[in-house]
């Protein structure tokens, strides 16, 4: 027992370096990144509980060193769930204040009103969209507000793809925007 859970610590420990430093580039390396340090935990468990054994001849302890582990993954997934769940139904990134990009969006001169603003992550901090319906003044130029829109959205809130409707004030909205 001692000598396999050493050698699985060592793999693992070989596996954490090499994803550790992508943690940050999808819910599933992190996933993966994660599934290898509960690896790392459990053969620290196994090492400890072996130890244990050996000297004291306490059998319980391989049982609830397994239990404590697994509390631990338990929290530590937790938060990599909340992150999938939150793409999984679009909702806005925790990294995006969606009230301040709304009220950057209706500072800037051209546009008179923003209305029904969505924001959303394939992954949760990477490849983000917005869509939005704008009023713009009648004097506006589309184009020069688009490419503006375009850098403003990616320098200051990290959104990557936008899709705006331009409406004429007084556009009939359907029942559920907002």
């Amino acid at each position: 027992m001692l000598i396999i859970a050493t050698f699985g610590l060592v793999a693992n420990g070989l596996a954490a370096i090499t994803l550790s430093s992508s943690t940050g580039e999808s819910l599933n390396i992190k996933g993966a990144f994660l599934h290898v340090i509960s690896d790392i935990l459990g053969s620290i468990g196994a090492i400890s509980a072996a130890v244990i054994m050996f000297f004291t001849g306490w059998y319980q302890v391989d049982p609830l060193v397994s239990v404590a582990i697994g509390i631990l993954v338990l929290y530590s997934s937790s938060k990599l769930i909340r992150e999938s769940l939150n793409v999984l139904l679009e909702g806005a990134p925790a990294h995006i204040d969606v009230e301040a990009l709304e009220r950057r969006l209706s500072g800037l001169e051209p546009i008179k009103s923003i209305h029904d603003l969505h924001v959303w992550c394939i992954t949760p901090s990477k490849t983000c969209s917005m869509s939005c319906h704008m009023v713009l003044r009648e004097s506006a130029d589309r184009k020069k507000i688009m490419t503006d829109l375009i850098k403003m959205l990616k320098e200051e809130f990290g959104i990557d793809h936008m899709t705006v409707q331009v409406e004429d004030e007084g556009y009939p909205k359907a029942s559920g925007e907002h």
